[in-house]
């Protein structure tokens, strides 16, 4: 196998790559493996927004999307399974990372409805003039006063 790139020598042995990106070079991963779970950070390292299906050398398990910066732990609906890897559509905005986390045991649900991963938020309400919220914690009133905007709720 000298001379060759790890492509063509995880061909000859008839293996797919551990995280197959296609043709987004923009996008890094590094990759961990546990007795409960495979362990990827998938890093977007350009200025423009990626969208991108990498193929994940993983079976048998359910996508979840780790945020690092936000703490958000969620299921990502839409993949496929076939061949002994897993397809997951990804959108990752400029310069953004996390980690995608297949668990085993963990059952897919709502398998008959392919949701979407990234839901476009839907405008709920347009609010046109300040407002403020009374709302109180162990009887503190909060006092939060807003601008005009937008409530937005994701779809899905």
């Amino acid at each position: 196998m000298y001379g060759q790139d790890m492509r063509e020598a995880l061909g000859l042995l008839k293996l797919p790559p551990d995280c197959d990106r296609g043709s987004t070079d923009s996008l890094l991963f590094l990759h961990r493996v546990t007795p409960e779970e495979d362990i990827y950070f998938i890093s977007n390292q350009s200025a423009e927004k990626r969208t991108a299906e990498p193929v994940f050398r993983v079976h048998g398990m359910v996508p979840v999307l780790w945020d690092p910066l936000s703490g958000k732990v969620r299921r990502l609906p839409a993949f496929v399974q076939q061949g002994g890897v897993t397809r997951v559509p990804l959108q990752l905005e400029r310069y953004q990372s996390f980690f995608i986390v297949f668990r085993r045991g963990i059952k897919n649900e709502d398998t008959a409805i392919r949701r979407e991963n990234f839901p476009v938020p839907k405008i709920l309400m347009e609010i046109n003039q300040p407002w403020a919220n009374d709302q109180s914690i162990e009887g503190e009133s909060l006092g939060i006063n807003r601008g005009a905007g937008r409530c937005f709720r994701a779809n899905g």
